[in-house]
């Protein structure tokens, strides 16, 4: 314990928190601390404003009470850490409320005072697997170019600022400076690699942006000027970088329109059967479906249900190509609006084309697949040598090029839908005849082979364009 019987009569300095308690009328103070079952959980602290009112027989009489604090502290913190619990569990961790039910068994059991001890292995066996990727079309050209034009506009505006401060100055310094910046300009003209934004983004923080803020200050005839450059700096970054803003914002709000399109169905779908559905996004979204019997055991399971299931995933897919279609306008006016502020002139950049387009993919596969809880990852995974080989055909089919072509399978407007076996594209055809005659899709698809990937091969893809409607 910690007794002070007048603040104000210490002779040493005092700290911070001392002078807080002085300013806040108290002069006599009682620091002691509390304990639950042999560990400190917390310091009981009281305080007077008058001299001597806490002394040593108040520690006896605070030593009677003390267990009580100290209980009561031990409660409130485990309350805590218990709603941090929940918060965490619902927002980060949060497991599919479809295969909920299984945890829900596995912990019950786990918690059983007759529990040997040994964890539980929580496999759905035997599910149908979907997969769906609705990617970007040339995303990373599309950053890299953004990129590009800031680093550019950045460069030139820096360079006519130094040059007039050059020109009006006669400062020598300012003339190699402007050497070096246009040096570095007419490089990025030429050619753009991805080492190269490093480099020319740390020139312009350490060598201009130093320089620029120098004549602002110091040179009322060159102020305007650097304020006009100081204007476009992003104070976080350092740089030009608003092209890329917008690629970004054109980027979330497709992401965006995809998602809420994707959780309107999987609504529908639950409502249906239950389904255990995941979605990721990257430069587009890609998702993953899982149903059978072994998502929900008590109900009565049907193949009908994955017809609608396939049929339902291409329908979705036609109709956020469409919605895709109605934002063109929007990404354009976001995508130009960015364009460099300063002119292009000898720029050997091709402006990007002001739109986002989707490619979308959706893979057919045929085989029930066996799904495993990893308990040191805390996630599904698909389990069993064989049923990797889905993985693998997942990760590799994006890139997937037309046999005997240089043409990639996927294409913007169009649905590409891989295949192994007759019975799964006869499948998909008769869902695509359908869709013709309710004009989702053009009446006429290409059945195409594709070129082996690695460790997959025999793959093969119906492509069909989707009707503007």
């Amino acid at each position: 314990p910690l007794l002070v019987e007048d603040l104000e009569k210490r002779t040493v300095d005092l700290g911070r928190a001392e002078q807080a308690i002085l300013d806040a009328g108290y002069r006599n103070i009682l620091l002691t601390p509390l304990d639950y079952e042999g560990q400190q959980v917390g310091i009981l602290e009281l305080a007077s404003a008058e001299p001597g009112d806490l002394h040593g027989l108040s520690l006896i009489k605070i030593a009677q009470l003390k267990p009580i604090f100290g209980c009561a502290l031990h409660r409130h913190l485990e309350e805590f850490e218990n709603k941090v619990e929940a918060v965490m569990l619902e927002r980060y961790t949060a497991i599919h409320p479809a295969i909920q039910w299984r945890f829900r068994e596995a912990a019950i059991r786990a918690s059983d005072v007759k529990s040997s001890g040994q964890e539980e292995e929580i496999l759905f066996e035997k599910v149908s697997p979907f997969y769906g990727s609705l990617d970007i079309r040339e995303s990373s050209a599309k950053r890299n170019q953004a990129i590009v034009r800031d680093l550019l506009d950045n460069l030139e505006t820096g360079r006519n600022v130094l040059l007039h401060g050059y020109e009006t100055l006669s400062f020598s310094i300012l003339g190699e400076l402007v050497f070096e910046t246009e040096r570095r300009l007419n490089k990025l003209q030429s050619c753009f690699c991805t080492g190269d934004e490093v480099a020319l983004t740390e020139f312009i923080r350490k060598e201009i942006n130093p320089v620029v803020e120098h004549l602002r200050q110091h040179y009322p005839a060159l102020s305007g000027a650097a304020q006009v450059y100081q204007n476009l700096v992003n104070p976080e970054t350092g740089i030009f970088n608003r092209n890329r803003l917008a690629y970004e914002e054109a980027l979330r709000i497709l992401n965006q329109t995809i998602v809420e399109c994707l959780d309107e169905e999987e609504t529908a779908l639950q409502r249906m059967f239950p389904c255990y559905f995941e979605k990721y996004k990257t430069d587009g979204v890609e998702y993953n479906i899982y149903t059978g019997a072994a998502i929900a055991p008590h109900r009565p399971f049907d193949s009908l249900y994955l017809d609608n299931l396939r049929l339902r995933q291409l329908l979705w897919t036609c109709k956020i190509i469409r919605k895709v279609d109605e934002l063109q306008p929007r990404f354009q006016a976001l995508l130009e609006d960015a364009h460099c502020c300063t002119s292009d002139a000898g720029c050997s950049q091709k402006s990007p084309k002001a739109s986002l387009q989707i490619a979308p993919l959706i893979l057919s596969y045929g085989n029930p697949i066996t799904l495993r809880f990893r308990l040191d990852e805390k996630r599904l995974d698909v389990d069993g040598s064989y049923n990797v080989r889905y993985e693998i055909v997942k990760k590799r089919i994006d890139k997937a090029i037309v046999q005997g072509t240089q043409e990639r399978m996927t294409q913007p407007g169009h649905i590409a839908i891989v295949y192994s076996s007759k019975q799964e594209a006869a499948a998909y055809t008769r869902h695509l005849e359908y869709l013709a005659a309710q004009e989702y899709v053009k009446p006429e698809w290409e059945d195409l082979e594709l070129e082996a990937l690695q460790g997959v091969d025999g793959l093969r893809a119906i492509r069909v364009k989707v009707d503007e409607g």
